[in-house]
């Protein structure tokens, strides 16, 4: 087993213990690592880029971690958005709901009622004692 196989799998004993974990090598370099830069460099902006392009790999895994981890960033672009905003749109729950959580982390006023509809009332997008103002939004 190679270095890199071992490590990935030590990743996965200590931080997948139900064993869900992505086929991306990419991806796997996140658990464990509070250091993957997203932002401030050439190096940060290419990881950023593929983060984003694995929120609509073919893979559910690649998607649903790339979803996750890019909800859970702290980077707050134009482009983040537009990913979240096209990812809300998935057939897939675990995807859409991550999307979702994403794009209430940064605005709660952000995702209109649509979007709601398909959120379940354990998901912290959901749970927001503030009611979010739509009037904004267009029908």
């Amino acid at each position: 087993m190679t270095g890199l196989a071992q490590q990935r799998e030590a990743w996965q004993c200590k931080y997948m213990t139900d064993g869900y974990s992505p086929p991306s090598e990419f991806l796997c370099s996140f658990f464990g690592n509070d250091e993957v830069p997203l932002q401030g460099s050439p190096f940060a902006e290419a990881n950023l880029a593929l983060l984003i392009r694995l929120t609509r790999d073919p893979v559910h895994a690649n998607r649903d971690w790339a979803t996750f981890l890019l909800s859970q960033s702290a980077v707050d672009t134009p482009v983040v958005r537009t990913a979240l905003i096209q990812a809300a749109h998935e057939n897939d729950d675990i995807v859409r709901d991550e999307a979702l959580s994403g794009l209430a982390l940064r605005d709660p006023n952000l995702p209109g009622p649509s979007f709601f509809k398909h959120c379940e009332p354990s998901m912290r997008a959901c749970r927001s004692s503030k009611q979010p103002n739509y009037a904004h939004i267009s029908h």
